[in-house]
């Protein structure tokens, strides 16, 4: 008896509507979008997380190169608890991740653990950055 070759389909090429198109550009410009905002809205606990993760350490290695606990680093990465300022020097130079982003989060979290349960802390944080506007222009 003859022994009958298997077909094979060929796959077939995706082909999109011109409409389709333009509106999966327009989608993904706006996931571009909100990955960009969810960088900016980062945590100083997400950050260190983050750089932890990436570098492979344990939190019982990072805690033990900061001189903390490593229950309170995890309180830290879940943003419950403060990390020193000091402490923004060393992550920066293990983590080899610029001064500044550090201190930003830091300052950020700070400010937020204020006003976080004021109902008018929108307005309040935009006169404050009016303020820090005008006094930087005043000392240009």
């Amino acid at each position: 008896m003859p022994t009958r070759k298997a077909r094979t389909k060929k796959p077939k090429e995706l082909e999109f509507h011109p409409r389709s198109t333009r509106i999966l550009s327009n989608n993904l410009l706006f996931l571009t979008k909100l990955g960009q905002v969810q960088i900016k809205t980062m945590t100083l606990g997400q950050k260190i997380r983050e750089l932890r993760e990436n570098a492979g350490l344990k939190q019982r290695e990072l805690a033990y190169q900061l001189g903390i606990g490593e229950g309170f680093l995890s309180k830290v990465e879940n943003d419950q608890k403060p990390l020193k300022r000091d402490d923004l020097s060393k992550l920066s130079k293990l983590f080899k991740t610029p001064i500044d982003e550090l201190d930003s989060l830091w300052l950020a979290n700070k400010v937020y653990s204020i006003v976080r349960d004021e109902e008018s802390a929108l307005t309040a944080l935009k006169v404050a950055e009016e303020q820090l506007k005008y006094k930087n222009f005043k000392n240009a």
